[in-house]
């Protein structure tokens, strides 16, 4: 029996974290008819400011690159909820037997629950570790194929334990954990100038490259859940949280777009 079980919650509920959530409500979607219109949305969240003297190609195409290489980095990652952060050397146990691991993001959810991201080197490894994976119930179950699972530690052998002495990637734990009011403004009362409470501000809560990963994902599991109908399908984040100013817990506002775009 697989250790891996597929998951059957909602795509949003990965986001929802502390007090100020990212949760279904808040997440926007615009599907456009008009390619003209999706430039538009597109521009507006990237636009520089009048003042900063810079090669709009240049910045048009550092842009585009960031965008491709998360959404690549989306299709090589999968959502795993495990038992405790404890649980992190297992999984990279397992995953390992796959493909290989680049990299794990530990965070928890609000009350007790745990998930790590785990991002491999090559696409073709999530898709083998998918085929390996299995429902969990005899049958009363969506029979859903998507990034997101749950894993159970198989028991092991004192054997086994000497064994799996191989090197340990490491692991970014607590990744999105959010500094709470009372710190943020014990940290601002201890700056020494408005331009230092400024950057205080924005390193304490600005959005983290965990942050980031969460947000590709869910929008990589709306394109597999549309590719059937739309094989062209792309669900495109813009403005926050993609435009460098995004907060820890900012609104996920996504560009569907249905087909090919040609400009």
């Amino acid at each position: 029996m697989s250790p891996l079980v597929r998951g059957c919650y909602g795509i949003f509920h990965i986001l929802n974290y502390n007090t100020n959530s990212i949760i279904g409500r808040h997440v926007k979607t615009k599907i456009y008819k008009n390619k003209t219109h999706i430039i538009s949305a597109l521009w507006k969240s990237t636009a520089p400011k009048k003042n900063v003297q810079r090669n709009h190609e240049q910045q048009t195409a550092t842009f585009e690159k960031m965008m491709e290489m998360r959404r690549e980095e989306a299709s090589r990652s999968i959502l795993i909820q495990v038992h405790s952060e404890q649980s992190c050397a297992d999984l990279q146990e397992y995953c390992s037997q796959y493909g290989d691991v680049k990299s794990l993001h530990h965070y928890t959810l609000s009350g007790s629950m745990h998930c790590v991201l785990v991002e491999f080197h090559h696409k073709s490894d999530v898709d083998h570790i998918l085929e390996s994976s299995q429902h969990n119930g005899n049958g009363d179950i969506v029979p859903v194929r998507c990034p997101f699972m749950w894993f159970r530690a198989p028991k092991k052998s004192a054997q086994t334990k000497k064994s799996a002495t191989r090197s340990q990637i490491n692991i970014a734990t607590n990744g999105i954990t959010m500094a709470s009011h009372s710190e943020i403004r014990s940290c601002l009362q201890a700056a020494e100038s408005l331009s230092d409470q400024i950057m205080i501000l924005h390193n304490m809560t600005c959005l983290n490259d965990l942050g980031s990963r969460l947000r590709f994902l869910t929008a990589r599991q709306i394109e597999v859940a549309l590719s059937g109908m739309f094989p062209y399908a792309k669900a495109m984040p813009f403005g926050s949280s993609v435009n460098g100013f995004g907060r820890a817990a900012c609104d996920l506002d996504l560009v569907l777009l249905l087909d090919r775009t040609h400009r």
